[in-house]
């Protein structure tokens, strides 16, 4: 994992009580890598001075570019800085450097639903329907707000309670009580 030198960065977002700090990367320890994606990887993190841990994503800004997928990110990061609820995975921080974009996000240690799926996990009738009514609320919150979460399999991962939580995938849309709501088509993979 490379270290940031002392290069410009640039506080997008702090959803903490004091929005005029600016955070940026040396807020943060770096403890592992977690994840890898299609722009960068998904490690865990500590913030410095309240030991709070939380998941970081970062993304190559190039890597984003040249997919095409800028619109995507800035639409994701606005969205999610647009929720809060107990059943979404909450953005706190979001920040940039020369390289990268940084989203700092609630730290989910239970791991993806689909790992445990996949492991044969069997899962009693009493937390599946614990899990069916949380991921409900969060659905429900997210309509309330007219945004559509693009649900394409098990959800995102589970809290530290070991509750479902939803993240990714959302989609604003216009959602009138008098209509059907539509959202364009994901373009297809180069």
């Amino acid at each position: 994992m490379k270290l940031r030198s002392n290069s410009r960065r640039i506080s997008l977002y702090n959803r903490q009580h004091d929005m005029h700090v600016s955070v940026n990367f040396d807020h943060f320890q770096i403890l592992r890598a977690i994840g890898k994606g299609s722009f960068g990887k998904v490690c865990i993190v500590q913030k410095k001075d309240t030991k709070k841990m939380y998941a970081m994503k970062y993304m190559n800004k190039t890597a984003c570019a040249q997919q095409e997928a800028v619109s995507n990110v800035i639409r994701e990061v606005q969205i999610l800085k647009a929720v809060e609820h107990v059943f979404i995975v909450n953005l706190w921080y979001c920040f940039q450097d020369e390289e990268d974009m940084f989203m700092v996000v609630d730290l989910l240690l239970g791991g993806d639903l689909r790992y445990h799926m996949a492991g044969d996990m069997t899962f009693t009738e009493d937390h599946v329907t614990l899990y069916v009514a949380e991921l409900a609320l969060a659905l429900d919150y997210l309509r309330t707000r007219g945004i559509i979460h693009r649900l394409s399999g098990p959800p995102s991962g589970q809290g530290a309670g070991g509750g479902a939580r939803t993240r990714d995938r959302m989609v604003p849309a216009d959602l009138r009580a008098d209509s059907l709501a539509t959202v364009p088509p994901k373009p297809p993979l180069a």
